[in-house]
């Protein structure tokens, strides 16, 4: 056997005879990986995916696939259609046409998200029609329409969902399922009744939108096929993954030589010849079987790679090393081919060598790690007698500040440099800052004034900076207790703050005054403050 560029895969062998081959028609695209877009957020699209493999449905089939009817609700639409018909013709009717209008003679199972009339209840709904007619009060409606979620009215969810239909020409019955759950079945002569005895129909599915739309797929969900490999020559002491996929639900026997039984890929490490087999659980509980024999050569290929879990850095690279004496050969799960590689992504890592006589492989999980993330701000200050708190931008409550203390915020009552420590397997991050503290109260109210029109020292008034949130009060008085000036709530350096030394329009004569103001600070004080002033010209 060659094993050049070749990966050790279980090869999962059933006749799948209705999913052979599609073709996209329409505004669809094939997406790979037997995924296909049916319609995107945009309005009036229709897309088709068609098999182009007809089915007889003289004889018993079942079609279960998954499909995504978006993420919008009340904002999306339409849906998608299940559809047989004789010929592969395509209609041309959006919105609420459902993809199958005027396809006559048709089976259509639809799949409704929006309700346009025509009997559409308000919930999300599965219906069967006959014949190109998207009307539920019509003859054509041979089923439904049906909630198609029993626990929720609304499948626009943002989630997959198992569509699944059989037929059973025996009994006319043709039944349908969504997540697996039995909605209904239709029982009829659909050969006769409604295809004029024609047995041989093609089937596919359609998405449309209209005057709304959403993201539409279909998605094939049975366990994918790989190239047939039923032995493998294990060196003595070897280790080699074993690897299914398309299930949910796995379980290997025999346990002896495997890292577990109930994973897609276990690690096998027999000692003896074994041949294993793997159950594979997928869709609506359906399950298949295959199996894949290891025999043992007596040769040694020992691979190390590192230990099973090991960590990248972010903006890192990491060396694996699988060299190994005697070694012609290497493939990685990468499907790069020499002996040693640089990742910087995390992942499960597998490598097979092999020396011409067998294989041996090993494997490593690799974990990503960012760099610790420490940001507390810039330089900042505060008034006397305000704390103030520190505040790391990112959550991490295990980071440690100046004092040893830990947590993502810190309370600052004096002056000083701070600072944030962050640190993890890969780097140790500071981020600091200085806090200062300083006066909030500065505000200077001069003893004397001339207000004789000189241009210099002609008013009385409080002089601020922005100190002063709102003076709530200023009064001013003579030396027998009467008031010559007020003003309430006045921002500071407001020329309603400046008093020109007259009462009643008239000058005073020189004299000494009183005064007294009500003052709010940007710390949040509020402060009385009183004292003389001269008048004087």
């Amino acid at each position: 056997m060659n094993f050049q560029n070749t990966l050790i895969i279980i090869c999962l062998f059933f006749h799948i005879p209705f999913f052979a081959q599609f073709q996209v028609y329409g505004d669809a695209i094939d997406e790979g990986d037997d995924t296909f877009l049916l319609t995107s957020e945009q309005n009036n699209e229709l897309g088709y995916i068609w098999n182009q493999t007809q089915i007889n449905i003289n004889e018993p089939f079942e079609l279960e696939f998954e499909i995504f009817l978006g993420c919008k609700d009340g904002s999306g639409a339409d849906g998608m259609s299940l559809i047989f018909q004789p010929e592969i013709i395509l209609s041309t009717g959006l919105g609420g046409s459902m993809g199958f209008s005027g396809l006559n003679p048709s089976l259509a199972l639809e799949i409704d998200t929006y309700q346009n009339g025509n009997g559409d209840p308000e919930f999300d709904h599965l219906a069967i029609m006959k014949n190109g007619k998207a009307n539920h009060d019509s003859p054509e409606n041979l089923f439904g329409p049906i909630q198609a979620k029993s626990t929720n009215p609304n499948i626009e969810d943002c989630q997959w969902h198992i569509l699944k239909v059989t037929w059973d020409p025996q009994s006319l019955n043709f039944e349908i399922f969504f997540d697996c759950e039995l909605k209904g079945n239709y029982n009829g002569d659909i050969v006769n009744e409604i295809f004029n005895g024609t047995s041989f129909l093609y089937w596919g599915v359609a998405g449309v939108t209209g005057g709304l739309n959403n993201i539409q797929k279909m998605r094939l969900i049975t366990p994918s096929i790989y190239e047939n490999i039923d032995e493998v020559p294990l060196c003595i002491g070897g280790t080699i993954p074993l690897i299914a996929e398309g299930g949910y639900q796995y379980n290997w026997t025999p346990a002896e030589g495997l890292s577990a039984t109930n994973i897609p890929n276990p690690l096998a490490s027999p000692e003896v010849n074994t041949t294993y087999i793997v159950e594979i659980t997928y869709g609506c509980d359906q399950t298949i079987f295959d199996t894949i024999s290891i025999f043992i050569v007596n040769d040694s290929l020992p691979i190390d790679i590192g230990p099973l879990d090991t960590f990248v850095c972010e903006n890192s690279i990491l060396i694996l090393d699988a060299t190994a004496v005697g070694a012609s050969e290497y493939i990685w799960s990468t499907f790069e081919t020499q002996p040693i590689i640089e990742v910087d992504q995390a992942g499960v890592y597998n490598v097979i060598a092999t020396n011409g006589n067998c294989v041996s492989s090993d494997q490593i999980l690799v974990n990503f790690i960012n760099l610790p993330q420490v940001e507390i701000g810039n330089d900042t200050s505060t008034c006397v007698d305000v704390p103030i708190t520190l505040q790391n931008k990112f959550n991490r409550p295990d980071y440690e500040w100046q004092d040893g203390s830990l947590g993502n915020s810190f309370l600052v009552e004096e002056e000083g440099t701070y600072f944030l420590l962050g640190e993890n397997e890969c780097a140790a991050i500071i981020d600091s800052v200085y806090v200062a503290f300083e006066d909030c109260q500065n505000v200077y109210i001069p003893n004397a004034f001339s207000p004789n029109n000189d241009g210099y020292n002609d008013f009385f008034t409080i002089y601020a900076d922005d100190d002063i949130i709102n003076v709530r009060s200023f009064q001013i008085f003579d030396r027998w207790g009467q008031q010559l000036f007020g003003v309430k709530n006045v921002l500071a350096n407001d020329n309603a703050l400046r008093w020109n030394g007259t009462f009643k329009g008239q000058i005073l004569k020189p004299q000494v005054l009183v005064w007294w103001a009500k003052i709010e600070f940007r710390d949040g004080s509020v402060k009385i403050l009183s004292g003389d002033v001269s008048l004087m010209l």
